[in-house]
């Protein structure tokens, strides 16, 4: 008995709506064939990105929307969480800095957070850091609970001891004379 092949789920997200590229290439009349040729590139690679098995580059969803005479933003993905006005773009150094952890951090989970693809390279807007953040932020429940209490003349959150009054908990490791 022979099973049907089971699709893989997507790690990295698209560039483009690929429902977007097959809409507009329809309407404008073009089989993929004509578009690829239009695009050069190969048809392989039209019916990969129409079908969300590859991802377009910038340049070749450009070439695309040129070809099928429609704007480019209506061939890329929809990014709902980016409220940007102005979108600046960070690498993993700067957008590391920003969030105030290591580039290896960002590296190590880069198919777990929001992020956009250039071709090979990765790109961060200040949206997708801010996700991130709220997204690695764990915060004790007392302190939860303080900040969402209302005011009530307390300078310190309840439960908490002061600093003079936390110990190690194994002691303090002192010099081998």
């Amino acid at each position: 008995m022979t099973h049907p092949p089971q699709r893989r789920e997507r790690l990295t997200p698209l560039n483009h709506a690929p429902a977007a590229v097959t809409y507009a290439r329809e309407t404008a009349g073009m089989t993929k064939r004509a578009l690829a040729e239009a695009c050069e590139v190969s048809e392989q690679l039209m019916c990969d990105i129409e079908a969300g098995r590859r991802s377009a580059t910038p340049a070749t969803l450009r070439r695309i929307a040129q070809v099928l005479g429609c704007p480019y933003s209506d061939l890329q993905t929809p990014r709902p969480h980016c409220q940007c006005a102005v979108v600046q773009n960070y690498d993993y150094d700067t957008a590391a800095q920003k969030l105030g952890c290591k580039p290896r951090f960002l590296k190590d989970r880069i198919n777990r957070i929001p992020h956009q693809k250039f071709g090979e390279s990765v790109a961060f807007c200040d949206c997708e850091l801010a996700l991130i953040q709220a997204m690695f932020t764990v915060a004790p429940a007392s302190i939860d609970a303080w900040v969402s209490a209302p005011v009530s003349g307390q300078d310190t959150p309840p439960d908490v001891p002061a600093i003079r009054q936390i110990r190690p908990s194994k002691g303090r490791k002192t010099a081998a004379s």
